[in-house]
């Protein structure tokens, strides 16, 4: 474990449950099994490698959301070891969470507990494989620091991080600081998998070059998520 915990879900808000349900079992993922520990409606959706948390309920969205055990009296040492915390709920009659802001901006939040329980071997999704949460950062040094500090794995190539373990993997390239992350799934072939989520009644964009040898396409969630789609071209 690292020291902020085991990667649950990005966790994401939204404003109609049932269109985001709709979204994402047309995209291929599977709902898990939810517990009752929120007031408000929520569901999970996975491929057994992508876990999304989808809330009808406002809060700083999207956000790493990460389970540590023993959170309340874990916070302390977190805070002396740097980490701002923005928010934290430790009393003895609630569940206990708490979250900071990651160099760039993006909000990660911390449970004391799992909220759902995985499938037993989802399918794969239609546009293939979940790779990895695409983000951009003005220093990509500085952030493969910062997660290296919180006991992550995180190495540098020809200007881009990557940053993985304990459930999560993250692709820094240089840019913007505080854009959303965007969601990569590898297809194959990828004209094929653009023409599958088309039939799914999905709004695909058009096929384009993403660099050397590669092309794919986007589309976005009704929760404002970006979703990349990318293959070796022909």
């Amino acid at each position: 474990m690292t020291a902020i915990g085991d990667f649950l879900e990005l966790s994401v808000a939204t404003d109609d449950i049932r269109e985001s349900a709709d979204f994402w079992t047309r995209f291929g993922l599977v709902p898990a099994v939810t517990g009752d520990t929120w007031s408000h409606r929520y569901a999970v959706f996975t491929d057994g490698s992508l876990f999304l948390g989808i809330h009808e309920y406002a809060f700083e969205s999207p956000a790493f959301t990460f389970v540590r055990p023993g959170l309340a009296a874990r916070l302390p040492s977190l805070a002396d070891a740097g980490l701002e915390f923005v928010f934290a709920k430790t009393s003895d009659d609630e569940f206990n969470e708490a979250g900071f802001r990651d160099p760039d901006g993006h909000m990660v939040a911390l449970l004391e507990a799992r909220t759902f329980s995985e499938p037993h071997e989802p399918p794969p999704p239609l546009a293939g494989p979940f790779i990895h949460f695409a983000l951009t950062t003005p220093d990509v040094q500085g952030s493969l620091d910062f997660w290296a500090g919180l006991g992550f794995a995180a190495s540098e190539a020809d200007g881009r991080g990557d940053v993985a373990g304990h459930g999560l993997a993250i692709a820094l390239e240089a840019g913007a600081r505080g854009r959303p992350p965007v969601l990569v799934f590898a297809a194959d072939p990828v004209a094929a998998v653009r023409e599958r989520v088309i039939t799914a009644g999905l709004p695909a964009g058009p096929l384009r070059a993403l660099g050397p040898g590669a092309e794919g396409f986007e589309l976005v969630s009704p929760e404002g998520l970006r979703l990349r789609v990318t293959g070796a071209t022909a």
